[in-house]
């Protein structure tokens, strides 16, 4: 039979686990915009040369490729951030089960001073996960809209 202290041990090391994962998503999902980002960029430059886009059905086209960049990578957002939110729900579990174990809430200590505190403030301003969404699929779209205006032009 485990006592208070190795259940709270326990769930400190499945807290670490989920946060050790959490990060991992964190930087995958890091790496993939820029990775979209860069190509979108990169192939507008690579494609400035060979294609114009004119008339209707060249927008049409691009439009519609536009769209299907866009549904994918809205897909891959919902995915991830999904993925996180498990995870950040399995560790705000953990942490109030270590804080009825142990019955000392999980606090960050209060910071030193006034630039600290400052920081810690922002810290805490945090945006919903359909914000980033929204945020990195605009940043997306902003892109993309971008290498159409470049195509469009007359050379």
């Amino acid at each position: 039979m485990m006592n208070e202290k190795e259940k709270a041990d326990c769930f400190l090391e499945l807290n670490k686990s989920r946060l050790d994962h959490f990060m991992q998503t964190r930087t995958i999902e890091f790496q993939v915009n820029i990775a979209i980002w860069t190509l979108i960029v990169v192939g507008g430059a690579y494609f400035y040369e060979k294609i114009h886009i004119v008339g209707l059905v060249g927008w049409i086209g691009f439009i519609f490729i536009a769209s299907v960049i866009i549904a994918l990578h809205f897909v891959w957002m919902v995915l991830i951030q999904n993925s996180e939110d498990i995870d950040h729900g399995f560790m705000k579990a953990y942490r109030l089960i270590i804080d009825d174990l142990t019955e000392i809430p999980v606090q960050e200590p209060p910071p030193r001073d006034s630039f600290k505190f400052m920081i810690g403030q922002l810290k805490k301003i945090k945006l919903t996960g359909w914000h980033w969404i929204i945020l990195e699929i605009t940043m997306t779209l902003s892109l993309i809209f971008g290498v159409g205006i470049l195509l469009s032009f007359p050379r």
